[in-house]
């Protein structure tokens, strides 16, 4: 692969990844998310008592949190742990992101092509949670992408913003309408943008498994409420229980690359 540099933006000291859900089966939702990251449940916050962080069993620091959310639309989005969030959020606004709400503590922003994410505080995060067994004697997956599915017209420009803001470099992937972020070793998340084949508007992004076996997996996700949307040669699209699709993928979880040549 050949790496496209184009700098260093903001200092990014780990990265989260939010389920974000509306009400509706959120409960049935939240307990699926705990049995297939391998995590359990901190206590809620915020003012509604709508967030939760997903705590690694392994004792590993959290890259998982969930949302409960009232608007219309739900998925997913990230969050940048910087070391001082209002020098952080200058940075992305020099980056061209634009601001959504300014919160006590953290900024929600969004990026050039409209999706939602946020700067917060870097507490200390730094151990990498392991991949998790689903069953005593069952596939190895571990939750360690956040895929950001971008329309074609607006792809370079997302490609440019998320390479800037992040300091990874851009690398050529197998497929042209993917350009995977060379993500830092002692990073949890990996960041994969994907060219979307038809027009959807506001770019958004879905959450990404890697699997040792991708079938074992489908069934174990299966058997704890998901639904089969789609397969592929290296990858299944599935529905969790409010119908909102991620993937997993035939990546090596303990190092995120592809599992086949």
């Amino acid at each position: 692969m050949t790496a496209t540099p184009y700098g260093r933006g903001v200092d990014v000291r780990w990265v989260t990844a939010f389920v974000d859900r509306r009400a509706e089966s959120f409960r049935e939702t939240l307990d699926f998310w705990q049995a297939v990251s391998g995590c359990h449940l901190s206590p809620w916050r915020g003012a509604n008592e709508e967030f939760a962080t997903l705590l690694p069993d392994d004792g590993s620091d959290a890259h998982l949190r969930i949302q409960r959310t009232a608007s219309a639309s739900c998925g997913s989005h990230i969050d940048l742990h910087v070391k001082d969030v209002r020098s952080g959020v200058e940075d992305c606004l020099q980056l061209e992101a634009s601001i959504v709400a300014d919160h006590v503590g953290y900024v929600v922003l969004q990026t050039p092509g409209g999706l939602p994410f946020c700067v917060v505080a870097h507490h200390g995060e730094r151990r990498r949670q392991r991949p998790v067994a689903l069953g005593d004697s069952g596939p190895k997956t571990l939750l360690d992408q956040l895929s950001v599915d971008v329309d074609s017209q607006a792809f370079d420009d997302e490609v440019r913003f998320w390479a800037a803001i992040t300091g990874w470099d851009a690398l050529a992937a197998r497929r042209p309408e993917f350009v995977p972020l060379a993500r830092q070793p002692a990073m949890p998340l990996r960041i994969l943008l994907q060219r979307r084949t038809k027009p959807a508007g506001a770019t958004g992004c879905h959450l990404d498994f890697a699997c040792d076996d991708v079938a074992a997996a489908t069934q174990a996700h299966w058997a704890r409420g998901a639904s089969v949307v789609s397969t592929h040669r290296d990858w299944t699209v599935l529905a969790d229980p409010s119908g909102t699709h991620y993937c997993l993928t035939a990546r090596l979880p303990e190092t995120g690359t592809l599992a086949t040549t």
